[in-house]
């Protein structure tokens, strides 16, 4: 189902609807993990990797701290116009389907898709079809949700008027 972005004039409160911000981060993450490995393995770069003990880095240089385990990382920001299932359709879908190669990396790693969804309004929720829900599932991909609420106080006002005394 399309997502679909409300319109209206200054000062409408909306209620339901899709999250305001997704964003989908797969991880795969091991001791024995091999950054280069995991990237031939998947076709794809990551957004960021780490051997375990190697040095993380903050934005000036400094070093924060030691990777206690080896990481391999891909972020993909999700467009305002599309769904989670459709991003989450997107993201793997980029990336090799082989199940041999995916059935290797989940037997020695641990291998999640996290989606981080902010909403700012309540109501807010989504779904996901089984056809999405069976691309994670063959590929053995935990599949995790972080999820960010932040409603501004006059959309819980709002909300408790048109409900009513609970």
């Amino acid at each position: 189902m399309p997502k679909v972005i409300p319109q209206g004039p200054e000062g409408t409160i909306w209620f339901g609807g899709h999250p305001d911000e997704v964003r989908l981060y797969l991880r795969v993450c091991g001791d024995t993990l091999d950054p280069e490995a995991v990237s031939r393995a998947l076709g794809c770069q990551p957004s960021r990797a780490l051997r375990k003990g190697e040095p993380v880095l903050s934005s000036n240089g400094e070093v924060k701290r030691i990777a206690r385990t080896g990481s391999w990382l891909l972020d993909y920001p999700v467009g305002a116009s599309a769904t989670i299932s459709e991003a989450i359709e997107a993201v793997i879908g980029s990336l090799r389907s082989d199940k041999a190669v995916w059935a290797s990396l989940t037997s020695r790693f641990i291998v999640d898709l996290i989606c981080d969804v902010t909403v700012r309004c309540v109501n807010r929720g989504f779904e996901l079809p089984p056809k999405v829900l069976g691309l994670v599932a063959q590929r053995g991909i935990t599949l995790g949700f972080d999820i960010f609420c932040q409603v501004e106080p006059r959309d819980v006002e709002a909300l408790q008027n048109r409900l009513g005394p609970a």
